[in-house]
Order: structure tokens, then C-alpha cells, then sequence
């Protein structure tokens, strides 16, 4: 009996001390769930909030004319170029201010697109490789940056309108104003409610340009060439408060 006893509470112990083991592994396999619970939650939600997803939005058409201060525009047509845009137009003008007696013409490609756009990296895809040696980036406190470069027997200017915040050039632009004017309580709001993306990552990629002297294209003057940035800087501000007045709706 007196060796019974010792043997029986011995088991009890090992019992209780399987049934402590049980439990702690229990309780150490639900903390681990709730661990890795949460680390998804966060990864999501950072996700959501850091890493820019192009989204698809509606349909948008492109007006077929839009007035412009002493150009006079001329029947525009819709580009086939679109490549990623959502939509593209063209437009023609000639100068409504004479100086001369050939009219000066303005050209001015317009793509509606959704995504990050960079602007250099976008006009080599069509062709325009001259941005990378003459380009020009350039600041309006009333636009924002846009980039001016000669190729070939042109003189351009361009950028990208964003939503909010002012005209972009580089990519990293583009997505510094989306984490400045894009990221909102009131968005963020509208965000989790599934009424709104939390970036609006849409641009309305604008591309103006003039031709140069073509009897004299390579030896174009500096003063010239200068005279022609200048009428298209002075296009593109009235340009600009046309679109940042009338962006399309999400």
C-alpha cells in the first residue's frame, strides 16, 4: 500500500504536468495564429496604402475642341497611338496672331492614361529619343514641372496633369503628389467604405509642339528656339487652367 500510493500521486503529477505541456503548446499555437494574423493585416494594409495599383475606371471621351488664348483651332481627330491610354486626341490650331505670312502651327497630342507615368520614359516609347540629351525641365508655381527638348524639325513641350497637386515629370513626381494629395483622411474614409481608390493614379499626358524653321533646322538659333518655348510655356499655362478646371471624374 505504502508503495501504491507513491506510484499513483507520481502519475497524477506526470498527468498534470502532460496536461500544463498540452495547454501551454495550445496557447503557444494560438498566439502564433494571432501573430501571423496580424503580420497579414499589416502587410495588407501596407500594400494598400504604399505600393500603387493601376485601377480601372470608366470610359472617358476626349473633347474634340478646346479653345486656346491666340491659336485658332483646327478639326481634331482621335489617335490610334493610345498604346495604355484609356483614350487619345490630337489637336491642330494655327496662329491667330500674325507675324508672318505663313501661319505658325501648334500641335498638341493628348493621352489619357492610368498609371505612373513617366514622362522621358513615355516619349521615347513613341519615338521621341531627343528628350534625353536637350531636354529642359523646367517649374511653374501655377502648373507645375513640364519638360522642353527639340527633336528633329520640332520644338516640344510636355508633362502630365495629375488629378491633384501640380503637373509631374518624373515618375517619383508623379508619386510624391499621390502620397501628398492622395492620401486623405477623408480618402482614406472613402477608401475602406470601397467608394474611391485610395491613389487616383490617372494623368491626362500632354504633348505640345511647334515646328521649327525647316530651311534652317540645324542651325536653328538659340534665340529662335527660345522665342518658341516661349509661346509654348505661354500655351501650356492656359492649357493647364483648362484641364485643372475640368479633370475628368473618377
Amino acid at each position: 500500500m505504502s508503495q501504491i500510493l507513491p506510484s499513483i500521486q507520481k502519475k497524477k503529477k506526470q498527468n498534470i504536468k502532460s496536461l500544463r505541456t498540452k495547454i501551454q503548446n495550445i496557447t503557444n499555437l494560438k498566439v502564433f495564429c494571432f501573430g501571423a494574423v496580424y503580420t497579414s493585416s499589416c502587410v495588407a494594409i501596407f500594400i494598400s496604402l504604399f505600393i500603387p495599383t493601376p485601377k480601372q475606371h470608366s470610359q472617358f471621351q476626349l473633347p474634340k475642341q478646346i479653345t486656346l488664348a491666340n491659336w485658332r483651332s483646327q478639326p481634331s481627330n482621335e489617335e490610334n497611338f493610345k498604346g495604355n491610354a484609356i483614350a487619345a486626341q490630337r489637336y491642330t490650331y494655327t496662329s491667330s496672331v500674325q507675324t508672318s505670312s505663313i501661319p505658325e502651327n501648334l500641335r498638341i497630342d493628348l493621352l489619357y492614361i492610368d498609371g505612373v507615368v513617366d514622362v522621358p520614359k513615355h516619349l521615347r516609347m513613341l519615338g521621341l529619343k531627343s528628350v534625353d540629351n536637350y531636354s529642359d525641365q523646367r517649374y511653374l508655381a501655377t502648373s507645375g514641372n513640364y519638360v522642353l527638348f527639340s527633336d528633329q524639325d520640332r520644338a516640344y513641350l510636355a508633362s502630365c496633369i495629375n488629378p491633384r497637386g501640380g503637373s509631374t515629370v518624373t515618375g517619383q513626381q508623379f508619386m510624391n503628389n499621390r502620397n501628398t494629395y492622395d492620401i486623405t483622411p477623408s480618402r482614406i474614409g472613402l477608401y475602406f467604405l470601397g467608394m474611391t481608390d485610395l491613389r487616383d493614379t490617372r494623368c491626362l499626358f500632354t504633348i505640345m509642339s511647334i515646328p521649327l524653321d525647316s530651311k534652317n533646322v540645324d542651325n536653328q538659333s538659340i534665340n529662335s528656339l527660345d522665342n518658341i518655348y516661349q509661346k509654348l510655356e505661354n500655351t501650356w499655362t492656359d492649357w493647364y487652367q483648362n484641364w485643372g478646371n475640368n479633370f475628368p471624374e473618377n
